[in-house]
């Protein structure tokens, strides 16, 4: 009879111990898939991993390591291209994080969210001149600012139509603004800083 309650008490408890872990996904890792097609597309987007920790109840902080390209530049002569450019980087993206939404059973940290980010690059200036067929690159140069940024993330997502457990995905925007000692972003003006340290992000996740 103590045998069959010691296996009774011992299956209630394994039970226990992974309801809780669905329950408690507290941990999520993800990466960006819109950026390096906007970095082909419109010579912006990063391509990059992030790491989020569900810290308290609908809070979180995000920390992303992103090799980005922060702006673009294009003269064309006639319709012949003659002069392409930019500015690349790797930079880290610390990130507080407020899920305000409905949340989902398996953790406070889902839904829709609000939360504020820091940017912090090192960019330099590149171009190359198709007429010479020269290639120039500036010195290393820091980005640094600040913005705020929305979106939601689902969980219990899938691919192609197929449920993984642990899957999600994520959309965020936003906007920011900052330093940058990137000669090509002052020429351009404001518009060209505020695009630095904006985003737009469309990720895939894995939560555990």
């Amino acid at each position: 009879m103590k045998t069959i309650y010691l296996k009774i008490s011992l299956l209630v408890s394994v039970f226990i111990i992974l309801s809780t872990s669905l329950v408690a996904q507290k941990n999520f890792i993800k990466t960006d898939y819109l950026g390096p097609f906007m970095q082909y597309v419109a010579g912006f987007g990063a391509l990059s991993l992030s790491y989020e920790y569900n810290f308290a109840h609908k809070q979180s902080i995000v920390f992303y390591v992103e090799k980005a390209q922060y702006g673009s530049l294009t003269e064309r002569e006639n319709g012949t291209l003659v002069i392409k450019g930019g500015v690349k980087g790797i930079g880290i993206l610390p990130e507080y994080r407020y899920y305000y939404g409905t949340s989902s059973r398996f953790s406070s940290a889902s839904g829709l969210f609000i939360g504020v980010y820091s940017r912090i690059a090192t960019t330099n200036d590149f171009e190359k001149n198709y007429l010479t067929n020269e290639n120039t690159e500036g010195l290393d140069q820091l980005l640094a600012g600040a913005g705020v940024s929305t979106g939601i993330k689902y969980l219990d997502g899938d691919i192609l139509g197929i449920s993984i457990d642990g899957l999600y995905n994520e959309f965020c925007i936003g906007f920011g603004y900052g330093f940058a000692g990137s000669q090509f972003i002052r020429d351009e003006g404001p518009l060209a800083i505020l695009s630095a340290f904006s985003r737009m992000e469309m990720s895939i996740g894995f939560a555990f």
